[in-house]
């Protein structure tokens, strides 16, 4: 009895580690892109996650829940709905650019696009604004708690005071 359960545990052993030797070896290929189409768009392919489509044009969309069993419908893929773009925040100010920000008037959103400028910092600049009547000159964003020098000097090309 002892030695076919020690039969038992050792050929289990061992298919478990051949199992993990192989996908060691050969781990496998990463699935491939699911190419079809549609009435308007014509070639759309879905990421390896199936969560995002690209079109053939490079326009996103998000992809359609889509049952793994089939059980979802008639079998046929639902046509991808657009992908918001609203979410994007606006890209940041970069050297070199003539866009200026007036920080007497710039919204949070704005504010943000201000190299190291985020939602906490951009709504001090609004409530210190508020709170003392706007700023006179552009160094003047320095009385805003957490705006040194340092980053007033990485921000000072890109800020007006109108």
């Amino acid at each position: 009895m002892n030695k076919t359960r020690e039969i038992i545990y050792i050929s289990i052993i061992t298919v478990l580690l051949a199992t993990l030797a192989g996908i060691y070896i050969n781990p496998g290929m990463a699935p491939e892109a699911i190419i079809y189409s549609t009435t308007t768009s014509g070639e759309v392919v879905v990421n390896e996650n199936g969560d995002t489509v690209l079109l053939a044009d490079g326009s996103e969309w998000e992809a359609p829940f889509i049952e793994p069993n089939g059980s979802g419908g008639s079998g046929s893929k639902p046509a991808p709905r657009k992908k918001s773009t609203a979410a994007k925040p606006p890209a940041k100010l970069k050297a070199g650019t003539s866009e200026r920000i007036n920080i007497n008037s710039a919204s949070a959103a704005q504010l943000k696009r201000l190299p190291g400028i985020g939602d906490v910092t951009a709504q001090k600049i609004i409530d210190y604004r508020n709170s003392s009547g706007g700023f006179r000159r552009i160094e003047d964003i320095m009385k805003v708690s957490g705006i040194a020098s340092g980053k007033f000097n990485s921000i000072k090309e890109f800020i007006v005071v109108e």
